[in-house]
């Protein structure tokens, strides 16, 4: 569901290196729960400029369905989030808000 997840919030930097650790006094280190989890296909350009990019959904094929569903209901929430974030700039609140639009129509589609 992780791989999921990051895929439809638009990911595109998923790899094994993504990991952390939780510090804490005692030993053995816990992994953290999410880390480097980014929109990054939305970047802007080795030039710093801001470029236009389509949110592309990954689909499950049919055994996959569950866990997706679950994925897309959490990056609904990451989205609809983003949307409301003051913090994050008007144009991006709009990117998030079509690619809530968008997941939310495929979700039910999917069912």
């Amino acid at each position: 569901m992780s791989g999921w997840f990051g895929a439809l919030i638009g990911n595109n930097d998923r790899h094994l290196g993504n990991a952390g650790v939780l510090l804490a006094d005692t030993r053995p280190l816990a992994l953290a729960p999410a880390y480097d989890r980014l929109p990054l296909a939305f970047r802007p350009a080795a030039s710093g400029e801001v470029v236009d990019r389509d949110y592309t959904l990954a689909l499950p094929t049919p055994e996959y369905r569950d866990g997706w569903r679950a994925a897309a209901t959490m990056a609904l929430d990451f989205w609809e989030r983003v949307a409301q974030a003051g913090a994050i700039s008007a144009g991006f609140r709009g990117v998030a808000a079509r690619a809530r639009q968008q997941l939310g129509r495929v979700l039910q589609c999917i069912g």
